[in-house]
C-alpha cells in the first residue's frame, strides 16, 4: 500500500517557506535512510518522483538553474532553494500581472535596474531565452556582482566552510529577485497614483482611502547593527572557535523582528534539516529577513486594491482584483505543484491540501499594527456602470441622479436624469464606460 504525503499550501498573501520545504526535506530524508539501509532501488524511485514534480513545475521557479548546483549534489539544499525561490517569485509574479493590466490604460516601464543589470520583469516570466541570457550575464560577472550585494547577504564567504560558484550565484539571484519585488511594488504604487490623477474626478466622487505609505527598511543596516560585534569576533577567531561564534550569531539573528514579525514567524517555523551547517542557518535567516522586508509592502498594496474595487471597476480595471486576491495556494496550483507524493511511485495531482490554520503568517492578526494597514473604505457612494453601445443613448437602471462620467471625463451637460435611467443627448463612442456616481 502506498504511503502518501500531502503537499501543503497556505491560502495567504504572505506565505512562509518552512512548511513546504520541510515536506520535501522529509521525503528526501526517507530516500536517504533507504539508501543507507541498502534499499537503493527504492531510494532512487523516490528521487525519481521528485524529478517528476520538478518537471511538473515547468518554468517555475524561474530564478534557479537546472541542475541547481552542477558541481554538488545535496537534494535537501536544492529543494529548500527551489521552494524559497517559488515563494519569492509569487511576490513578483502577482505585481507583474497587475502591471500588465494597468499598462492597458497608462504606459508602464517594466525595466528595473539591479546590480547594474537592467531587467524587464515582464520578459523575465514570459521569455525563456531572455531568462537564459540573464543567467549567462550573472555567471560571467559572478565575482563583480557578488561584491556588489550587501555583505550580510553573501553566501559562504572566506569565513565559511562551503564555497562554490553556485552558492554565490544563488545569493546573487536571491538579491536580484528581492529587489525586483520591491521595484515592482514601487511601480504599482506609482501607477496607482497616476491612475488617481488621470481619473481624479471619479476618485474624488467615490471618496476612497488614500494610497498606503510604502514602508521601507534598510535590513542590511539592521542586521549589521545586530551582529556587528559577533561578526568581527568571527573574523578574528581561530578556526576551532568559529563554530561556537557562528552559533551565537544564529541565536542573535533569531531575535530579529521585521514590521512586528519574528524571523521564525517569517520562516514559518524551524526548518527540518538533515544536512546542516551554521553558515547555512545564518544564510537562511538573513536572506528570509531581507526578502520579507521587500515583500511586506505587497500585503499593504493588495489590501488597498481590494478597498478601492469601486474605482478599479469604474475605470475598467476590475480584473486587477483577480490577481490581487490570488493567494499562495492558488499560485501553487497555477504553476503545477502536485497535491501528493505517493512513495510507491504513483503521482497524484488531485488538488493541493490547504495548510492548517496558523502555519503561515496571519496578516489579519494583532501583530500587524494599525500603522501598517490602509484606512477602511468608508465610501457610501453608489456607482452605476455601463458600456456604451451603438444606437443607444439611454442607460439604466440608475438611481435617478448623481455625477456622470463618460470615458473618465465628468459631464456637466449633455445628459438628462430620468426616474431610473440616464439619457445622453448625443450618441457616444461605442465601447466606452459610462458612470453614474451618487
Amino acid at each position: 500500500m502506498a504511503t502518501e504525503i500531502e503537499i501543503p499550501c497556505s491560502k495567504v498573501l504572505l506565505p512562509t517557506p518552512a512548511e513546504l520545504a520541510n515536506t520535501f526535506t522529509e521525503v528526501i530524508n526517507i530516500a536517504n535512510l533507504l539508501a543507507i539501509s541498502g534499499y537503493q532501488a527504492e531510494a532512487d524511485k523516490i528521487m525519481d518522483i521528485l524529478d517528476t514534480i520538478e518537471d511538473a513545475l515547468g518554468n517555475f521557479p524561474i530564478s534557479v538553474t537546472n541542475p541547481l548546483f552542477p558541481t554538488i549534489d545535496v537534494p535537501e539544499v536544492e529543494w529548500e532553494r527551489r521552494i524559497n525561490a517559488i515563494v519569492e517569485e509569487f511576490h513578483l509574479f502577482i505585481p507583474v500581472k497587475i502591471l500588465e493590466i494597468i499598462a492597458t490604460i497608462i504606459p508602464i516601464e517594466f525595466e528595473i535596474e539591479v546590480l547594474g543589470l537592467k531587467i524587464d520583469i515582464l520578459k523575465l516570466f514570459e521569455d525563456s531565452a531572455y531568462r537564459a541570457e540573464l543567467k549567462v550575464q550573472v555567471a560571467e560577472k559572478l565575482e563583480d556582482l557578488d561584491a556588489l550585494i550587501p555583505e550580510n547577504l553573501r553566501s559562504y564567504s572566506e569565513d565559511c566552510t562551503l564555497d562554490c560558484p553556485e552558492f554565490k550565484a544563488e545569493a546573487i539571484w536571491d538579491y536580484i529577485m528581492s529587489q525586483l519585488t520591491g521595484g515592482a511594488l514601487k511601480l504599482i504604487w506609482d501607477a496607482a497614483g497616476a491612475l488617481i490623477d488621470k481619473f481624479k474626478e471619479i476618485w474624488d466622487a467615490l471618496g476612497l482611502p488614500d494610497l498606503p505609505a510604502l514602508l521601507t527598511l534598510d535590513i542590511d543596516q539592521v542586521i549589521t547593527e545586530l551582529i556587528a560585534d559577533l561578526e568581527q569576533q568571527l573574523k578574528d577567531a581561530p578556526a576551532d572557535a568559529k563554530a561556537e561564534i557562528e552559533g551565537q550569531i544564529v541565536d542573535k539573528l533569531k531575535e530579529l523582528e521585521i514590521f512586528g514579525y519574528s524571523i521564525i514567524d517569517i520562516l514559518g517555523g524551524e526548518a527540518n534539516q538533515y544536512f546542516e551547517s551554521p553558515e547555512r542557518e545564518m544564510e537562511r535567516l538573513v536572506k528570509r529577513a531581507a526578502n520579507f522586508a521587500e515583500e511586506f509592502p505587497k500585503f499593504l498594496i493588495m489590501e488597498w486594491l481590494e478597498k478601492v474595487k469601486a474605482f478599479l471597476d469604474a475605470i475598467g480595471l476590475g480584473a486587477i482584483l483577480d490577481w490581487a486576491t490570488l493567494d499562495f495556494c492558488d499560485f501553487l496550483k497555477l504553476i503545477g505543484m502536485p497535491s501528493q507524493i505517493s512513495l510507491d511511485g504513483d503521482f497524484a495531482i488531485a488538488g493541493l491540501v490547504t495548510a492548517a490554520s496558523g502555519t503561515s503568517l496571519n496578516t489579519e492578526g494583532s501583530n500587524v499594527g494599525d500603522e501598517f494597514k490602509s484606512a477602511e473604505n468608508t465610501s457610501t457612494a453608489v456607482t452605476y456602470k455601463f458600456t456604451t453601445e451603438a444606437s443607444k443613448t439611454e442607460y439604466g437602471p440608475t438611481g435617478g441622479s448623481g455625477r456622470v462620467f463618460l470615458d473618465g471625463t465628468e459631464l456637466t451637460t449633455g445628459f438628462t436624469h430620468n426616474a431610473s435611467s440616464i439619457t445622453l443627448n448625443t450618441q457616444p463612442a461605442v465601447g466606452v464606460i459610462l458612470l453614474v456616481i451618487q
